[in-house]
């Protein structure tokens, strides 16, 4: 349910900028994103990856 309504850009960036406390002019989302940095490492899988501009 979380990466569903954090997919909404619109909704994503108004959470944000509660959180964080600064404006956020737009975000870039992508969900089930998977990280990782090393071959031999357990990598990480993020519901929602959101970018700023």
């Amino acid at each position: 349910m979380f990466a569903a309504v954090m997919s909404d850009p619109e909704i994503c960036r108004k959470v944000l900028e509660l959180a964080l406390g600064i404006p956020i002019s737009e975000v870039h989302i992508q969900t089930e994103k998977t990280m990782a940095y090393h071959s031999e490492y357990h990598g990480v899988r993020l519901d929602v990856y959101a970018d700023d501009a």
